[in-house]
Parts: C-alpha cells; structure tokens; sequence
C-alpha cells in the first residue's frame, strides 16, 4: 500500500512510532483529568505540572510527619533509640498517648529521600499506613526544615515518568515537550530494521502503569489514525484519477 502511494516504509513507520510514544507520554501523569488521546502535545499545561507538585505532597504526606527539632531531641533522649519507636507518653494537660515512629530524623535530607524511595510502590506512588497512631500519621519524623528541602529535590522529578516516553517520541520526529518534562530527556535510541520495517523502544520509569495500562487502547487508537491517514491519501490520489476509494 504505502509503496502504490509512493512513500517510504520505513520513515512513514518511524514517523508512527513517534505519534505512538507522544500520544502515550500524553496519558502518563501527572494531569488534573485524564486526557483525550486526540491531538497533539504532551499534556505539558502548567496545570498539569501542579497536579505532580500535589500529588508528592500527599505521598510525603503518607509517609513523613513534621515536628520541632527540640521534641524529636526530647523523644530520642526519653528512648534512648532513633528508630523503631513505641511510647506511651504524656502530654502537658495530663492525657497519655502514644507514638510509633520508624525513625526519627533530624539532620539528613539524604536520608528522607532513601527512605521516600523505599516507600514507593510500583506506580511510583507510597501508600498511607493505615494503623491507628496518636501523635501523627507519617513513620519518619522531620523537622521542618528536612520536609521543605526534600520537597523541593522531589518536586524536581515531575515530568520524569513522561520524558521516559517523550525523549522516544522527540527522536522520532515529533515536537519537543515542554520545559518541566524536558529538563529530563536524556537521549532516546530507537531499534529500527528497513525489512520489514518496525520500530521499537523500551522505556523505563516510576509511573508507568497508566500507560501500561492503556497500551492496547493507544495501539487501536494510533492504528486507527494511521488508517485514516492513509484512507485520504488514497482519496486524494483517487479524485485526481476520477474514482473513489477506500481502505478495508
């Protein structure tokens, strides 16, 4: 077919591929509502982006809780201990509670970030600890200062799950994404054989699992648009020739 309409198989292949790996980087997070797969850009609004700076609050959220250096001192000279802490205590109007913490960290950045990355799942997501605890929810405790300078490293990542994608689609002849998605590019190789001709990538990223999800979807969706592509090329050629035609 493609060579009856005069057109290279395998640039026309690639150029496919391209919108294939655009049209998934477009329906991986983060975005304020799942987006259409019709049209082009990267889902890169600004909106968008905010929507991953929310998201890691609530993961830190689940798995950090912030409290005065001087009371994280107090707890660690009452115990004794900085991690794996259960204790009764008693506050200054006289009501006990009580208090399990993983551990306590007052002075490491670094630290808070392993222990985030520890807590991630396989979407790249941490889940919240469901046990009821007094004193807070999270399981390392912070200081202010940590939660702030780790947020900031974190919210640096947004867009890494979608530049996994878009570095494939920007080598493979399609726009380049916007700034916050790609800060994170790196270069992209796409496998590509003339006979026959196919293109392929791997890309590999937390957050993947939406578009991993709606691989088959895309698929129909990016081969449906091909073959309506293609079905107006035909149609262009046929008017020139005086008929009409059609792809099945």
């Amino acid at each position: 077919m493609l060579i009856q309409l005069g057109i290279e198989e395998l640039p026309f292949i690639k150029g496919e591929a391209g919108f294939f790996a655009q049209t998934l980087a477009k329906i991986t997070p983060p975005f304020t509502a799942f987006p259409a797969m019709r049209g082009g850009g990267y889902g890169t609004q600004l909106r968008n982006k905010k929507a991953g700076e929310n998201a890691i609050k609530n993961d830190m959220y689940n798995i950090f809780t912030v409290r005065s250096e001087g009371y994280l001192q107090f707890l660690v000279r009452l115990t004794g201990k900085t991690r794996n802490i259960e204790q009764h205590l008693r506050s200054k109007n006289g009501s006990d509670y009580f208090v399990r913490i993983d551990e306590i960290n007052s002075n490491s950045v670094k630290r808070a970030l392993r222990y985030h990355d520890n807590q991630q799942n396989n979407r790249g997501r941490t889940t919240p600890f469901t046990s009821n605890r007094w004193g807070g929810g999270g399981t390392m405790w912070i200081t202010e200062e940590i939660w702030d300078a780790t947020y900031q490293i974190l919210s640096d990542r947004v867009g890494l799950s979608k530049a996994a994608l878009a570095e494939f689609a920007f080598a493979l002849g399609r726009p380049r994404p916007g700034r916050w998605v790609a800060r994170h590019m790196g270069g992209a190789f796409p496998v590509s054989t003339p006979r026959p001709a196919s293109v392929s990538f791997t890309s590999t990223a937390p957050g993947l699992d939406v578009a991993a999800r709606r691989l088959g979807s895309v698929e129909q969706f990016r081969i449906t648009a091909m073959r309506t592509k293609l079905n107006s090329m035909i149609r262009r050629q046929a008017r020139t020739a005086g008929f009409a035609a059609s792809i099945l």
